[in-house]
């Protein structure tokens, strides 16, 4: 399998839409699904499924993703992606000439999700991106940023696409480290905070 898929698009009313994926690579991805969600897709008529992909794939341009966009975004003509500057959750490079297939098969999952119950558009980003953790009379307070963690897509949506939100924690493992900035060329940015900086404290002082 390729690195990614490409822009696709559906017709509604004899107007032409761009859209992630496309209709009949969605209807394959969701057709042997159980959920209620995908079987009120499976069961809806194509236009209707069609209006669904389009509504997901809006939701999708309208939020923040990292890196930068290869062509300028155009409401339903250019998608925000492919995109350069990208990287995933291992903090690997993503091909900037395709868009990845977390983000396609996450709008695929958020397309059955608006079918089955249209409020799910209207999810507020929830979750505080301060934590305080204490031991003893010593605290320590530091960010994490949320989104493209919790909050704003279903878990499998999330599971899926959060790795490319801007803001995405890229290796929850790197303790200490703050992801989501870029630099002025647009690139990913990485603090110095590294673990080999810290230090271990598991009892009051």
């Amino acid at each position: 399998m390729a690195d990614g898929g490409t822009q696709g698009s559906v017709t509604i009313n004899s107007v032409t839409y761009a859209v992630y994926g496309s209709l009949a690579a969605c209807q394959a991805y969701l057709a042997p699904g159980l959920t209620p969600a995908k079987a009120a897709f499976n069961a809806a008529v194509p236009a209707t499924q069609a209006s669904a992909l389009l509504e997901a794939s809006r939701m999708l341009d309208r939020q923040q993703w990292q890196g930068t966009w290869n062509t300028q975004p155009q409401v339903d003509v250019q998608l925000q992606w492919p995109r350069s500057n990208v990287v995933d959750a291992l903090g690997d490079a993503v091909d900037p000439t395709t868009i990845p297939w977390g983000v396609i098969y996450g709008c695929y999952e958020l397309a059955a999700m608006v079918l089955f119950n249209t409020s799910t558009q209207d999810t507020a980003i929830s979750g505080s991106n301060v934590a305080s953790v204490g031991a003893g009379p010593a605290t320590v307070r530091f960010f994490r940023p949320t989104l493209g963690i919790t909050g704003r897509f279903p878990t499998q949506v999330n599971e899926l696409l959060g790795q490319y939100l801007g803001g995405s924690a890229q290796d929850p493992s790197a303790y200490g480290q703050a992801y989501g900035a870029t630099n002025d060329d647009g690139s990913p940015s990485v603090s110095e905070f590294y673990d080999d900086d810290g230090y271990t404290l598991d009892r009051s002082i």
